[in-house]
């Protein structure tokens, strides 16, 4: 696996957002979302973010990480093997999707390396390495998906591959 606008480089040896062996499903409210358990330990949820966001891009994270920690790591709504859904991609919804996936798990409360929002009384700890959000609109009325796989192929065509429902790639820009 690859990053957007990244060299083709060596990352992580697991293929975390793709690591079956290590991979679970729940379904929440209107999407099946995919997560992936490693290591033992407290809790520590990783989220991926950015429109076109991928676990594997925090690998070596992960990687160092799942040896103190249990560490959750979340392909979101529309994202990797997670669906999307029906309804609209918001931070309530991403949210409370986050939280069926800790109830399955464990209900006590986690430390979260990545994006988040909501449910303060889960949350032990907060390392964020990025903020805001993409509202609609954000890209414009023209923007499609083949101009965005214009500037990194290789890295849309392994979206397309690992997503389950790789024709709805085009709604993260609408």
């Amino acid at each position: 696996m690859r990053f957007f606008l990244q060299s083709d480089r060596k990352g992580s040896d697991t293929p975390y957002g793709n690591n079956e062996e290590a991979g679970h499903y729940v379904v929440a409210d209107d999407a099946k979302l995919y997560y992936e358990i490693y290591g033992e330990g407290k809790p520590l949820l990783v989220l991926q973010g950015g429109c076109l966001g991928s676990p594997y891009e925090l690998g070596e994270f992960i990687d160092k990480f799942r040896n103190e920690f249990k560490v959750i790591v979340v392909s979101t709504r529309g994202h990797g093997k997670s669906e999307m859904g029906i309804k609209p991609l918001t931070f309530e919804q991403r949210a409370n999707d986050l939280i069926a996936i800790l109830d399955q798990i464990s209900k006590e409360p986690v430390s979260i390396f990545g994006f988040t929002q909501m449910y303060p009384e889960r949350v032990e700890r907060i390392v964020s390495i990025g903020a805001g959000t993409l509202k609609k609109g954000f890209f414009g009325p023209d923007i499609k998906l083949e101009d965005i796989e214009k500037m990194d192929a290789k890295y849309i065509n392994q979206l397309k591959l690992l997503a389950p429902q790789p024709e709805r790639l085009q709604e993260f820009f609408t």
